[in-house]
């Protein structure tokens, strides 16, 4: 018995699609609620004049949202959104100097690097993929955006979302197997926007 949480790519309606984006939306805006309501968010103790705060977190909001829509449809973070993020992320600590920016960089490419290795490493083991590139790419972002120190805490959450997300399925359908599909990337995408706007309980943020 195949576990499929969301549409298979090409049976999904442009109903379906707006329908799924507008839920996604409203997920991550309830999220928010409570950050932004008591200026809060994370990102203010950084230095940054507020509006760029609030800019920098309405488009960071919006490319998540995108993605973990498009992953939920088809299974595939594509790059058109995932490099932006990472040149995003590398640009918002920019505005502290080059050097900022450069650490940022080399931190989102050794996050990339090693989530790669790991992907490659399970294709040969299994002879089947786990975590695609794009999750990797995805990841890479997060550490651009948020710094390596804070890559713990979202795959903390990421990864118990996740398997809470199993288990229920488990619970519905009976049972799940190692080849059910499940995408990864609206997961990783909650728990960047969590980290985001609340820090990370494990490490903290640069």
């Amino acid at each position: 018995m195949d576990f499929h949480l969301y549409e298979q790519p090409g049976t999904g309606t442009v109903a379906r699609t707006g329908l799924l984006a507008a839920v996604t939306f409203l997920i991550y805006a309830l999220a928010a609620v409570p950050a932004m309501r008591s200026a809060t968010v994370a990102q203010a103790g950084t230095g940054a004049p507020a509006v760029v705060v609030l800019f920098a977190t309405l488009f960071l909001g919006a490319i998540l949202v995108a993605l973990s829509t498009i992953d939920a449809l088809t299974f595939q973070l594509p790059d058109v959104l995932t490099l932006p993020l990472v040149a995003a992320g590398v640009s918002w600590h920019g505005m502290d100097g080059w050097q900022p920016a450069a650490v940022q960089l080399a931190e989102a490419i050794i996050a990339f690097g090693g989530l790669a290795f790991i992907s490659w490493a399970y294709l040969a083991w299994r002879g089947r993929a786990g975590m695609g590139l794009g999750d990797a790419k995805l990841l890479a972002g997060a550490v651009a955006w948020l710094g390596l120190s804070a890559l713990p805490a979202v795959l903390l959450f990421a990864t118990s979302a996740a398997l809470v997300t199993v288990a229920l399925a488990a619970i519905r359908k009976g049972r799940v197997t190692l080849t059910d599909r499940l995408p990864f990337g609206p997961f990783l995408a909650v728990a960047i926007w969590l980290v985001w706007l609340y820090g990370a309980p494990v490490g903290g943020l640069d």
